[in-house]
């Protein structure tokens, strides 16, 4: 198994908010990805995860806000 495409999972995850056994076919078993994510996403003493710091290291600002998502906002207001 390559760590490279878990990776690629997660991220692929985190950016389209996809649920877990819905993980297109291509990436790694479900299974396999969330508990890596799980493992990663664990605080460290400092309080700051693996996966915080590579998301972090390669620039991840989040997913995209939907127009959906804007909507939502006007409306709550």
């Amino acid at each position: 198994m390559d760590l490279h495409e878990v990776f690629n999972a997660v991220l692929y995850l985190l950016k389209s908010g996809c649920q877990w056994r819905m993980l297109p076919e291509g990436f790694p078993n479900w299974v396999t990805v969330y508990a890596y994510f799980a493992k990663w996403s664990a605080p460290a003493q400092d309080g700051v995860s693996a996966l915080e710091r590579a998301l972090k290291k390669i620039g991840w600002r989040g997913p995209r806000e939907t127009g959906a998502q804007r909507l939502d906002q006007l409306f709550d207001r």
